[in-house]
């Protein structure tokens, strides 16, 4: 009866740890991205390349967002986000605008979280300003 009762309450242990890394894991998400062009996040520019974005921390639902630039390592946070452990392991997207050829982060779309990002260019005086076209990258896990 002891063996059971020992048996029983490990297996209930097993099961809550595995919980709560796979919610660990969920907020923690880090999706992959590659830019085919250079593009800026409130006037900071940032090459062409491999990216990883996603939350800075895995033990709370409001975590800094990080953009990291798997080459250089150049990082920025891009701000505070509510994260939400829905379990969905789907890819989200990334939009950027383009205006006269430079491109912007304006919006990330995730399963686990949504990021709008204020874009401005200082220094420059616009008269009449071209409509933006919006260009969307792929996020995968």
């Amino acid at each position: 009866m002891q063996k059971v009762i020992i048996q029983g309450c490990s297996l209930l242990g097993l099961v809550i740890i595995l919980g709560v890394a796979s919610v660990s894991a969920q907020l923690s998400t880090q999706y992959r991205a590659e830019i085919p062009f250079d593009f800026s996040v409130r006037d900071k520019n940032f090459p062409a390349g491999a990216y990883s974005i996603g939350p800075m921390s895995s033990t709370s639902s409001n975590a800094g967002l990080m953009l990291l630039n798997k080459r250089t390592g150049k990082t920025m946070l891009l701000g505070v986000i509510q994260t939400s452990g829905n379990g969905r392991s789907e890819n989200g997207k990334m939009y950027f605008t383009n205006t006269d050829g430079y491109y912007s982060l304006s919006e990330i779309i995730t399963p686990t979280f949504t990021k709008k990002v204020k874009w401005t260019r200082t220094g420059v005086h616009i008269v009449k300003a071209p409509k933006p076209t919006v260009f969307a990258v792929k996020l995968t896990l």
